[in-house]
Parts: C-alpha cells; sequence; structure tokens
C-alpha cells in the first residue's frame, strides 16, 4: 500500500507539456520554504573521469537532470491545483510543507509508474523489513539508525548516503510527530572501464518512520519502520526523443530540482 493514500489524488488530466505550463509563471508562486524538509530529494553520485570523458558524462547528466526536472515541473502543476481547491494547505507551517512535499512524492511516484513508460523502465522493486517494535524512547535514535542502515546497507550505495541516513535519523527523532515518510531518487553516473561505457544506476528509495506514544507510565514507544525500493533505467533515445516537447516544463522544474538536489563526486 502507498504510503501516501492519506493524500489527495493525482489529477492525469493536468499532465500536459504545455496547457499547465504558465501556471508556474506566476510570480506569486514561491515554494522555496518547501524546499527545507528532505521528504523529497536527488543524490547525483558523479565519478571524477579523464578530460576525455566529461563530453560523453556531462550529455548524461543533462538528460538525467532533465527528465527530473520534467517531473517536478508537472509535480508543482499538480501542487497548485491542490492548493487552490482547498485539499492541501497553503500556510508556512512546519506540517503543511511537509505536508505538500510528501504530495510531491507522491506525484513522482505516480508519474514513474504510470506516465513514464514511453522512457523509463523499471527493473526490479525490493524491500526490507517492515521493522515493528516497543523501543525505550532513549533508545529510538539509535534504532532508527541500525534499521535504516540494515535496510540499505545491502544495496552497496556509496559511503556518503550513510552521512544523509544519519541525518535524516536525527531529523526523525527530534520530531516524532512528524509526516516521517521520504522519497529518494538516487543516480550514480557509474562509467564501465571495460566496455567504455556508462552505465548509470538509477533507483527510487521510500521509506517511512512512524512512533506511536506508549501507554501512559511507560518510557517505551511503538516504531514502525518499512520501506520500498525501485531500479529503473532511462532510455535515453526516448528521452531525447520527446523532451523538446516540454521545455516549458523542464525550465520551471529545473529551478526547483536545483534546490533539492545534492551532487556527491567520488573516484
Amino acid at each position: 500500500m502507498s504510503p501516501y493514500t492519506h493524500l489527495p489524488a493525482v489529477d492525469p488530466s493536468l499532465l500536459s507539456n504545455k496547457q499547465h505550463a504558465s501556471i508556474l509563471k506566476d510570480p506569486e508562486v514561491d515554494v522555496t520554504n518547501d524546499y527545507g524538509t528532505p521528504n523529497l530529494l536527488f543524490f547525483y553520485f558523479v565519478p571524477f573521469l579523464p578530460d576525455d570523458r566529461k563530453p560523453d558524462l556531462q550529455a548524461l547528466q543533462d538528460e538525467i537532470q532533465s527528465w527530473n526536472a520534467w517531473e517536478l515541473g508537472q509535480t508543482e502543476v499538480q501542487v497548485r491545483h491542490r492548493i487552490a481547491d482547498k485539499s492541501l494547505p497553503s500556510d508556512d507551517s512546519t506540517a503543511s510543507r511537509v505536508k505538500r512535499t510528501n504530495y510531491r512524492a507522491k506525484v513522482v511516484d505516480y508519474l514513474r509508474e504510470l506516465s513514464e513508460t514511453t522512457w523509463l523502465v523499471k527493473n526490479a522493486d525490493s524491500h526490507s523489513g517492515p521493522f515493528s517494535a516497543d523501543i525505550d524512547v532513549a533508545e529510538v535514535n539509535g534504532k532508527i539508525r541500525n534499521v535504516l542502515k540494515g535496510f540499505y546497507g545491502q544495496e552497496l550505495l556509496p559511503a556518503q548516503f550513510s552521512v544523509i541516513l544519519n541525518i535524516i535519523t536525527d531529523l526523525i527523532a527530534s520530531q516524532p510527530d512528524t509526516d516521517n515518510k521520504y522519497l529518494f531518487t538516487y543516480v550514480n553516473y557509474h562509467y564501465d572501464d571495460d566496455q567504455k561505457i556508462f552505465k548509470p544506476d538509477i533507483r527510487q528509495l521510500q521509506f517511512s518512520v512512524t512512533q506511536t506514544t506508549a501507554e501512559e507510565g511507560k518510557d517505551t514507544v511503538k516504531l514502525d519502520i518499512s520501506n520500498l525500493n525501485h531500479v529503473y533505467s532511462l532510455l535515453r533515445e526516448k528521452w531525447r526523443s520527446v523532451r523538446h516537447e516540454a521545455e516549458e516544463i523542464i525550465e520551471a522544474g529545473e529551478k526547483i530540482r536545483k534546490e533539492m538536489a545534492l551532487n556527491f563526486y567520488f573516484s
């Protein structure tokens, strides 16, 4: 079951490359504060390569980043309409910002499942757990960290991802009443030295953490943690054949993507 079932439905009639792009040009549309909630993030792991490989890397980066920007442009159209019909809040409280960002995650997930099959292929699903137990309050932070690292340690992700999990764990533990759902897009621009080609590793890492207060007088909480991962391939030629139809959406979405993305470099 989707962790976002409590949020408004995605309206497929709004998915257009041109018809609704104008809504994103409204000067009153400012979602800058929403970028401060890490519930939806994009991580790019970029290798240091010889100069003769850099043009190929840059071309691949442009294609993947424009794809993610398209998703975020389409997502923001949905958010604007849901704010207008009052099924999403418009105020600047933390709970409202988290709700809007979780809705963005719901839309991204919807797009990848149902609207991007021309250029996006899902290769595999995987999940660990779920984890559920009564935990001493003083041990919650460490338990969340250990469970998440256990979930993702088997995914053979770069060491930098452990640092990200540490930061997220501290945030979750300090805000137990927040809607702690996260959707991360992970892209490793892997270069195969033997075949002399790029084989990007593209994944969607999705997890939720819920803390339920124990009975009065007990120093424990009920801790529930679940996750679901998808592995994707971007069909680059297919994406190149359609992206020219969506430049307005991509341009608007790129401004958002830059605020929600982190680049990590490795050798």
